[in-house]
């Protein structure tokens, strides 16, 4: 048997911010109304699951109390690179860029062909420099990259980094010489296709020794090649344009 058995209410308030036992109507009023009063700070959550395995998930979570979960990678940009060179031969450029959160990052190349983008490549470590290679057609090119962070947040394109394909990078390396040299071997390709139906030099305007706006091999051009190589000549004219 149980005598003056009574109850007493114990109230959490605001999720267990506040804890009131008691009874009083009046108290338990004023409870409710300083937790609607109370300033809560805003969370930012963000959730990342990737499967690992046929039923495997890393599933991560970050949370950002007043400020954001997470925060844009710096723009990228291209870094080095040629501005000139070769059609045909590949060309290594460089882009750096920065996360706030020391988030890993991917980067993407637009080569401004008209062919597909590339494949995003990495991850590479926030301020870690990424590499590719590329190579075109003869012509004006822009190249283009951006970058995206571990939560799949990409960056505007950079700005456009320009660079210029032309067969002919060194005029006088006649047979085309991956050194770039000019030396004996292009002065014997040159007389062998002008006098002795050898093959045409694999890159007419570096065969066009000077220069001739005509683009005309001729004469001159072994003349001024043979001049050059013996006789203290100038240097041939810059294949640039």
């Amino acid at each position: 048997m149980e005598f003056n058995r009574a109850w007493t209410p114990t109230i959490y308030s605001d999720g267990g911010y506040q804890l009131y036992i008691g009874n009083s109507e009046t108290s338990i009023r004023n409870l409710i109304g300083q937790s609607s009063q109370r300033a809560v700070a805003p969370l930012d959550l963000i959730v990342r699951m990737e499967q690992v395995g046929d039923d495997s998930y890393d599933i991560t979570v970050r949370i950002g109390n007043e400020v954001p979960a997470n925060n844009d990678p710096a723009a990228a940009a291209v870094d080095a690179g040629p501005t000139f060179g070769e059609n045909g031969v590949e060309y290594e450029f460089e882009s750096t860029t920065t996360d706030p959160d020391a988030d890993e990052l991917d980067y993407q190349w637009d080569w401004g062909d008209g062919r597909d983008l590339s494949e995003w490549m990495g991850p590479y470590a926030s301020g870690e420099t990424c590499t590719a290679s590329h190579s075109w057609p003869e012509g004006d090119f822009d190249i283009k990259v951006r970058a995206r962070d571990a939560w799949g947040v990409e960056t505007e394109w950079s700005a456009a980094y320009s660079i210029h394909l032309q067969c002919c990078v060194v005029r006088g390396n006649v047979d085309d010489d991956p050194s770039g040299e000019i030396d004996i071997s292009d002065l014997v390709y040159l007389v062998d296709y002008m006098f002795t139906g050898g093959d045409q030099p694999p890159c007419p305007d570096a065969a066009n020794v000077d220069g001739d706006i005509t683009g005309d091999i001729d004469i001159s051009d072994l003349v001024y090649l043979v001049d050059y190589m013996f006789t203290g000549g100038d240097e041939p004219p810059s294949c640039v344009r």
